[in-house]
């Protein structure tokens, strides 16, 4: 008799667990009817799903026609040349992941490894300076004033791939 009631009561706390959660999802949805997202893959991002339509920086920096060509034209090449090594270091770290799945992995094949990786990311890194170094060179000192000015103040954020000199 006492396990009926003890299953009849978990049974009971269940059903009140699935249904507060189901009502939970219907009243938000009530509370803020302009936050019917998409479903999405977790870590996908919005932008991800519904891109804006023009990159900030565009407005923020007043970007002449001319000068969103050129940024393009030098980002568009960036992209080219980095691809290659993007795949040669997914190739790599393919590897790595092969080799240290062994039982006793060989060191000094972990090692020249590593190197071979910390290249490929240097290579990375000097190509991105380079890119950046480009897209200064076609901004005015006023824009990139601005840009300093929204760094300093926090405005980019710690992880912004803008960067002056």
């Amino acid at each position: 008799m006492q396990k009926r009631v003890l299953l009849m009561a978990l049974a009971a706390l269940l059903v009140l667990g699935v249904a507060s959660t189901s009502m939970a999802g219907a009243f938000r949805a009530r509370a803020l009817p302009g936050l019917h997202l998409p479903k999405m893959a977790p870590g996908v991002a919005r932008d991800a799903v519904e891109p804006p339509m023009r990159h900030p920086m565009i407005e923020d920096l007043g970007l002449s026609d001319e000068q969103i060509a050129q940024i393009k034209q030098v980002q568009d090449a960036h992209f080219e040349q980095a691809k290659a090594l993007r795949i040669e270091l997914m190739d790599k770290n393919n590897e790595m992941r092969q080799l240290l799945w062994q039982r006793t992995p060989d060191q000094s094949a972990v090692e020249a490894l590593r190197a071979q990786i910390r290249s490929i990311h240097e290579k990375l890194v000097a190509q991105s300076d380079e890119m950046r170094s480009k897209v200064n060179d076609i901004l005015t000192e006023d824009q990139l004033a601005k840009i300093r000015a929204r760094r300093d103040f926090g405005g980019c954020g710690p992880r912004s791939r803008i960067r002056v000199k």
